[in-house]
């Protein structure tokens, strides 16, 4: 296995056509947000979300491995570790849900986290430069975390579609890691905290987003009950 390279804050394009460089990515976060607070979170995001990218390649090259031959032995010594470390790490690597400690995240349920990267990939879908609370909310619905709505009763897959009629048109230029804006920043941040140290679910984030006028709109005009806690128990 080659060595890994020297890391460099400017390497250039990547293997997967766009740039990512710790220019990019803090040049983002700062546009999207002046506040230092907000920047941290939205920092700790982003390295959520490029952790759980980093482990999904790595399972799926592995399992792709696996599938070709290749012996947990011989994965584990291209990987630096022993047979049964890669046997463990691996053998359920399309069901495990991705780690991460920064800032408390790894208290977010798996419901959660895929509602967030959803949020992240609908933004980068729609083009966008920022993850909004509308992002999120999209979040929610596409992960089939759409139970977390159930309380509010009414036509979710309408409610789906004018969410994305509120969508923003593109924009020319959409970094290849879409920082999460204020308000998305501080629905997280504040579900996080309320939380203590219960697990962070898919209601906790629903309760904070319904703080957002927006996003109450948005409900209402699609016919829906708003409510202000929309469930007991988080998912």
């Amino acid at each position: 296995m080659p060595p890994p390279h020297d890391v460099d804050d400017h390497p250039g394009p990547s293997p997967w056509g766009g740039p990512v460089s710790l220019e990019a990515l803090l040049d983002g976060i700062e546009r999207a947000s002046s506040d230092p607070l907000a920047q941290v979170t939205s920092a700790a995001l982003a390295a959520q979300h490029l952790q759980a990218l980093a482990d999904r390649l790595l399972d799926h090259v592995v399992l792709r491995a696996r599938d070709h031959g290749a012996s947990w032995r011989d994965i584990g010594d291209r990987l630096g570790v022993s047979r049964q470390a890669a046997q463990q790490r691996f053998a359920h690597a399309n069901i495990d849900p991705p780690r991460d400690t920064t800032l408390g995240f790894e208290q977010y349920t798996l419901e959660a986290r895929n509602a967030v990267l959803a949020a992240h990939e609908s933004a980068l879908a729609h083009h966008h430069d920022r993850v909004t609370s509308k992002h999120l909310l999209l979040g929610l619905l596409d992960t089939g975390a759409a139970a977390a709505l159930a309380a509010v009763g009414g036509d979710l897959a309408l409610l789906r579609d004018v969410v994305r009629a509120s969508l923003p048109g593109p924009v020319d230029a959409a970094p290849e890691l879409v920082p999460y804006d204020e308000d998305a920043t501080r629905a997280l941040a504040a579900a996080l905290e309320r939380a203590g140290t219960r697990p962070v679910g898919t209601d906790a984030v629903l309760r904070e987003l319904l703080r957002d006028d927006e996003v109450r709109g948005l409900l209402a005009d699609a016919g829906l009950d708003v409510v202000q806690d929309p469930g007991a128990s988080d998912r």
